[in-house]
């Protein structure tokens, strides 16, 4: 499978969050597939070439920092004492943002380094720091009270102003920092056991003085079982934790968890819908011909991973992102597709799965509009308790979604060359053993 690489529709090929391929070297030059990921998985390189990402990429640094990660859409920086520098701006190196280590942590000494993850682990707790393709994110696990209940984070800043969490450029948010949460080892437990009921804590936080100041309610911390885990990140692609959600049916409640919450039942108050959306320049057109399509969520594990559901899309144009709060309905209230494709199954295992052919509704989909952005709209049955759980894009593993088609108009002829080695990753539906497609 070679990539599109017409100069002239360069941008439109790949983007940080999609990538279009054809099957000329299969005999299909008509044939088109698109996969997209909510979150960021291409990086453009200083060559204008855009990539995989590889947040494990290290090159060596200075100025105070032991390494640079280069292989992700915004440049970052790490030092060994536990700093870290982002570039929200791609080329311009004089805007940035760092974050230092919790004044409360003794000098860090040097970590380990797996690729993008440092750990320093320490007798009273573990600090770790993830450099990853969309944001900073660092943890700290306290594995007993030492008498800790509110850190101060420096923070600097060039070219860069600040309204409330976000960091702005130009007038346009480019980074967020966003509220930390808290959780102690029992909640980690029930979350794990499938206790929809259990969310991690939000921390207190305030911004003075050139320093995040965190507090954990002192109560709370008393009552806590340890290990504590604190993990407070600096999103750089703003907005997307919006992309994924999930809404109680009874209230219309929605949330922004970091999994998405798809839950069968025969009561209305224990059924979720869930809700994934996508944006890419390539989709395809009203009067291109679908040939396969399937959306891939990362199951969260193995106690919720019985999918017993209906897959619709959502009827627009180019559908917006999810609003969380009380009462709005915005999954159940989107019109949807009155195709629909099931999704039945018991133990489909842990990380990322394939769901069935979607191509029925995707026809109808794409037969109504020429969309820039595809929202998939997942409906509980009525009928027993399931539970199916989806990482969500503030995880850090979003959901992709797969589509092949041919285009209307037939082939374009502006297939320029090819991009050896940047398929997608390898997939069902015909696609076992090729490149591009998603892992099967």
């Amino acid at each position: 499978m070679r990539a599109l690489v017409d100069p002239d529709l360069y941008d439109k090929v790949w983007t940080p969050t999609s990538r279009l391929y054809d099957r000329a070297d299969e005999g299909h030059p008509e044939r088109r597939v698109l996969d997209c990921s909510i979150g960021w998985w291409n990086y453009q390189g200083a060559d204008g070439i855009w990539r995989p990402v590889d947040s494990d990429y290290m090159e060596p640094d200075g100025e105070g920092f032991s390494a640079r990660f280069t292989r992700v859409p915004r440049i970052l920086r790490g030092g060994d004492d536990g700093s870290k520098r982002a570039y929200p701006i791609p080329g311009n190196d004089q805007v940035w943002a760092q974050l230092f280590k919790p004044t409360e942590l003794p000098n860090l000494g040097t970590p380990v380094k797996q690729g993008g993850l440092w750990t320093w682990d320490r007798d009273a707790f573990t600090f770790s720091v993830r450099f990853g393709a969309s944001r900073v994110k660092f943890d700290l696990v306290l594995k007993r009270n030492v008498g800790i209940n509110t850190l101060h984070i420096p923070f600097a800043v060039s070219g860069l102003t600040r309204q409330g969490r976000y960091l702005m450029h130009d007038g346009v948010a480019v980074a967020e920092l966003r509220v930390p949460t808290v959780t102690d080892a029992r909640m980690r437990a029930q979350i794990a056991a499938g206790d929809i009921d259990i969310e991690p804590i939000p921390m207190g936080w305030e911004i003075t003085g050139g320093e995040i100041i965190l507090s954990i309610d002192p109560t709370w911390l008393a009552q806590a079982v340890y290990p504590v885990e604190i993990d407070p990140p600096l999103d750089l692609q703003v907005g997307a934790s919006t992309d994924d959600m999930h809404e109680k049916e009874d209230d219309g409640t929605v949330y922004d968890y970091a999994f998405v919450v798809i839950e069968s039942s025969t009561l209305s108050a224990y059924r979720y819908w869930g809700g994934f959306r996508w944006v890419s320049d390539s989709l395809p057109s009203n009067g291109d011909t679908i040939d396969v399509c399937y959306f891939r969520p990362y199951v969260w594990g193995t106690t919720q991973d019985d999918p017993n559901i209906n897959i619709h899309f959502e009827m627009a144009n180019g559908p917006v992102t999810f609003t969380a709060g009380s009462g709005n309905y915005d999954i159940t209230g989107r019109s949807r597709s009155s195709n629909s494709t099931p999704w039945v199954a018991v133990d489909v295992g842990a990380g990322y799965q394939n769901s069935p052919s979607l191509v029925t509704p995707a026809q109808e989909w794409i037969d109504a509009q020429s969309p820039s952005s595809v929202v998939l709209i997942a409906r509980p049955n009525q009928d027993a308790l399931k539970e199916f759980w989806a990482r969500a894009q503030q995880y850090s593993d979003p959901a992709y979604f797969h589509i092949e088609f041919t285009p209307g108009g037939g082939p374009t002829g502006r297939i320029m060359g090819s991009l050896a080695g940047h398929g997608g990753l390898a997939g069902p539906g015909g696609l076992a053993g090729r490149r591009g497609g998603l892992a099967g």
